[in-house]
């Protein structure tokens, strides 16, 4: 099945389109190259309103602590 055949609730799609803005301002605001190279292969793995947090997936340790050490806050 792929993904365009999966139909998503409101809420999964407001999430969908919130992380397609912040993929396209980190973009933006960390230039083409470091996107491509370390922000692009982030995958969303999940959001908590309370805590104000998101739950995020990279390919490798290594680049987990590249992100977190230069994108944390």
């Amino acid at each position: 099945m792929s993904l365009a055949a999966v139909e998503m609730g409101p809420e999964e799609q407001a999430l969908a389109d919130a992380w397609a803005t912040v993929r396209a301002q980190l973009r933006k605001t960390a230039g083409v190259r470091v996107f491509d190279q370390w922000l692009k292969p982030m995958q969303l793995l999940g959001a908590w309103d309370r805590a104000g947090s998101i739950r995020l997936g990279l390919p490798s340790d290594f680049m987990t602590s590249w992100v977190a050490q230069h994108y944390e806050d």
